[in-house]
């Protein structure tokens, strides 16, 4: 029993810490994966960008050629964006000539330490 306590604390620590950041909406339920592949599709441009894991500015835009999902079990999948699994909250997917949005935030994964919107080329 003390042991559990301990492995819980350590995991919650690390889930309250930027070392978790990482993967804040990597893994999800059904009805998200819909809701995001319905935003990004072949042919949609996105930005990647992990503010919270130090990278100091968003990737060059890229125009999506494949998008599908992986189940990893019974309640939760995966994104695959051009053959790579993607965390929803460092994805932002193009909304206006040079407008990109958060996924996460436009689906209603919770993900902390991003911006909504971003300006990028």
């Amino acid at each position: 029993m003390k042991r559990t306590l301990v492995v819980s604390s350590f995991v919650a620590g690390l889930l309250t810490s930027g070392v978790a950041a990482a993967d804040q909406c990597q893994a999800f339920d059904k009805a998200l994966v819909e809701w995001a592949t319905k935003l990004i599709k072949k042919g949609t441009r996105v930005v990647a960008w992990c503010k919270p894991c130090g990278e100091p500015k968003p990737t060059a835009s890229k125009v999506v050629r494949t998008v599908s999902s992986r189940r990893f079990d019974d309640k939760l999948s995966e994104l695959i964006v051009d053959g790579k699994s993607v965390d929803l909250a460092y994805l932002f997917v193009q909304t206006g000539k040079k407008m990109f949005t958060n996924v996460a935030k436009a689906v209603g994964c919770p993900a902390t330490g991003i911006d909504s919107f971003l300006t990028a080329n």
